[in-house]
């Protein structure tokens, strides 16, 4: 008697083979995601690795890595709440330093005190903006504010094409979280209550307010000062390809 094997087929991985931008050295990583496709050496993402690229971009650095970058100390960087993937190598090339909501260095950018006005060439502001509560002007005059003349903020945002931003608490006047609840008043004074709200991960204010419209955010940069915003240009040999969706990273400069 014969004993006959079935082959099963095994299916495969499919590895994308890149330098990463952030490091510097050869990675690889399976299919592409905005918080995924991880340098499996310095383990930065997608978006931190977009961000990066954004700040190399801002400055005219092409063809480079952020490891091999000359280091420029004249130049000074402002992160908002950055990965520290990219923080620890950020300040091995530039005067740059990392901020946060909730300890210190502490930048509220709704109320910006006045030491960080004007003080960087660049600000890294990534997956901050939908987390602020409104008005939004506020936060973003603040960016603005931060901004030195002829510098540039790189900003990411969570966005939907549609015409309009979502606003997951029309008309705001004050809220509470409670637990896993927030509770809300609107500007006529009714009480809301919602029982899933939208945490990002992260310390500090987590909270999310809003899904933007991306052609509304970039209205609302170009009302608060900036002059012009451009599309940082991705790069898959740097491990940055572009994404089916929510892949805009934006230079907004001053």
């Amino acid at each position: 008697m014969s004993i006959v094997f079935s082959k099963i087929p095994i299916p495969r991985i499919r590895l994308t083979l890149f330098t990463c931008v952030v490091c510097g050295r050869m990675s690889r990583a399976d299919s592409p995601g905005r918080e995924s496709m991880q340098c499996h050496r310095c383990g930065a993402t997608w978006r931190a690795r977009a961000m990066v690229l954004g700040v190399l971009q801002s400055f005219g650095y092409s063809n480079t890595s952020l490891k091999d970058a000359r280091e420029d100390w004249s130049i000074r960087g402002l992160g908002t709440s950055d990965d520290i993937k990219i923080a620890k190598q950020l300040v091995n090339k530039f005067d740059y330093v990392n901020t946060y909501y909730h300890k210190g260095p502490k930048l509220d950018l709704t109320n910006v005190d006045p030491q960080w006005r004007e003080c960087a060439q660049f600000v890294v502001c990534s997956d901050v903006l939908e987390h602020v509560p409104p008005p939004t002007h506020s936060a973003l005059e603040g960016l603005f504010s931060v901004v030195a003349s002829g510098g540039a903020a790189i900003i990411s945002i969570p966005y939907t094409t549609a015409e309009t931003t979502i606003e997951f608490y029309p008309e705001l006047e004050r809220y509470e979280v409670q637990g896993n609840q927030v509770v809300w008043h609107d500007s006529n004074g009714v009480q809301h209550v919602d029982d899933n709200p939208e945490f990002h991960g992260g310390a500090g204010q987590t909270l999310a307010f809003r899904v933007w419209s991306l052609a509304k955010f970039e209205e609302a940069l170009l009302r608060a000062g900036f002059s012009r915003i451009e599309r940082v240009n991705f790069s898959k040999s740097f491990g940055v390809p572009p994404l089916v969706s929510g892949d805009a990273i934006l230079i907004a400069r001053k």
